[in-house]
């Protein structure tokens, strides 16, 4: 299939979306888009937060965006985050289809890509059992405490690779919390596979990063190779 043939099928394919979409919904404010792309242009793809914070600053603090046909919600509010995924999290707990992180790679099983769902809820359920609670936090105080004094006795060594210490304690905290893994000094090999997969992780989920995830491959019927493993 050449490329004209393909740009053919993705314009009548924008185009018949746009004669049989339902009529048009109140939406928050957002960047005027262009034809066809929409907002596309405007979706940061280096540090995003940054980018949608300058968007906050002018739209407000609930902004909409449209790539393609599909609708982008921006919360830039802490106020709004909290009254839409806290107070009313069964409505707004679903998670979109990212095609290139979950259907290929396969963080599709992971909770924080998971559509809402019975294996969700049940994820939910589980973590909330564990710490769910200040109270249920408590019980790690005496873990969280040691892995912190190593961290800071890590920055009175060597105060010029902070960001080495405070990657290392987060991790540390993890593996010992979640696997009960105790991390050894200096580089252990467990927090060089969480940091990896940390990275893959943002990489693969940046915004306007992978065509994929933007036009519409998969109702188009257009064979995309399927990956194993990314960056690997």
């Amino acid at each position: 299939m050449d490329f004209a043939l393909v740009a053919l099928i993705v314009v009548l394919t924008y185009l018949i979306h746009r004669l049989l979409k339902p009529r048009r919904v109140l939406l928050p404010p957002g960047p005027i888009g262009l034809p066809l792309v929409g907002n596309i242009l405007d979706l940061p793809t280096v540090q995003p937060w940054n980018g949608f914070a300058d968007l906050g600053k002018k739209y407000g603090g609930i902004i909409h965006l449209k790539a393609l046909s599909q609708s982008i919600i921006i919360l830039n509010d802490p106020r709004h985050a909290f009254e839409m995924l806290e107070r009313r999290s069964r409505t707004y707990s679903d998670r979109p289809t990212l095609t290139m992180a979950g259907t290929l790679v396969g963080w599709e099983q992971a909770p924080v890509l998971m559509p809402l769902s019975k294996p969700f809820t049940e994820h939910r359920r589980s973590f909330a059992q564990f710490m769910g609670s200040p109270a249920k936090v408590v019980r790690f105080n005496d873990t969280i405490a040691q892995k912190t004094r190593t961290f800071l006795g890590d920055i009175l060594r060597d105060p010029d690779h902070w960001v080495d210490h405070i990657t290392r304690l987060s991790g540390s905290i993890m593996l010992s919390l979640t696997f009960g893994y105790d991390t050894k000094n200096g580089k252990d090999p467990m927090i060089g596979v969480v940091n990896k997969a940390m990275d893959q992780f943002s990489e693969l989920t940046a915004p306007n990063a992978f065509l994929v995830d933007i036009f519409p491959f998969r109702t188009l019927n257009i064979a995309v190779p399927k990956f194993s493993c990314y960056l690997c």
